[in-house]
């Protein structure tokens, strides 16, 4: 999916869109990624009160509460800028990483993973196979994606300061596709990570990767992906190389 031979550098992926340039998440943070040349996008998914699935990295909406709480309506009238994830589908032409946020420490806590059966389904329904991965902090909301469906691709991010290399094993007997690390866990696993999780049939996309010299060390290390807050600053450096 992010793999393209005839460029020698990593896939580039807006971090809720072009965010250093508009409302993370937003449909202009979603259309800038685009029309600066971003490969796709990752994005956040969090379920309403009355089931809806929205576009939104917090679990609180600002002078209203918890997601979770709130119905879609009570959502728009707080704020506007919130999507829904087929809105969002509409402005994304090209890669969608949808993460789920399913913290237990968060109100939205789903111990069922249900949010990871109404992605599948998502995904199934629209054909996005092909352009569409699915990641999570949570493991088991992972390993639910690829109990329900295996063509669906999947990431397990990873948090600050996590070796990347130290979970390749267990990525590979769980089916998972993909190690999404933060840039100082992509620091912690070396120049050669890349190769080495291709032995394992992992790709790495790492997240945090903001700065021309972060920007150099995925390329070196040979990564599938970055996610960015800066997609056309990330564009520029590697055409520049």
């Amino acid at each position: 999916m992010l793999t393209n031979p005839t460029r020698p550098y990593p896939a580039v992926l807006g971090h809720r869109g072009a965010r250093a340039y508009a409302i993370d998440n937003s449909a202009d943070a979603f259309r800038l990624a685009h029309e600066q040349g971003a490969d796709g996008v990752e994005l956040d998914v969090r379920r309403t009160g009355d089931d809806h699935i929205v576009v939104h990295h917090d679990p609180d909406i600002a002078g209203l509460g918890p997601i979770i709480d709130a119905t879609l309506e009570d959502i728009r009238a707080a704020a506007p800028s919130v999507l829904l994830l087929d809105e969002a589908l509409a402005l994304l032409p090209g890669i969608i990483n949808v993460e789920i946020k399913n913290d237990p420490e968060q109100p939205d806590h789903d111990e069922r993973h249900e949010m990871a059966s109404w992605i599948v389904s998502w995904i199934d329904r629209y054909w996005l196979h092909d352009r569409v991965f699915v990641s999570s902090f949570n493991h088991q909301t992972v390993l639910r994606v690829t109990e329900l469906d295996r063509r669906v691709t999947t990431g397990q991010l990873l948090g600050p300061a996590t070796d990347p290399a130290n979970h390749l094993d267990t990525l590979k007997d769980a089916h998972i596709d993909m190690a999404i690390p933060h840039l100082t866990g992509l620091q912690l696993a070396g120049p050669g990570i890349g190769s080495d999780a291709a032995q394992f049939g992992i790709s790495i996309v790492a997240w945090g990767v903001d700065t021309h010299q972060a920007f150099e060390l995925c390329a070196a290390s040979g990564i599938a992906g970055i996610i960015t807050d800066d997609p056309a600053d990330a564009i520029a450096f590697y055409a520049s190389e």
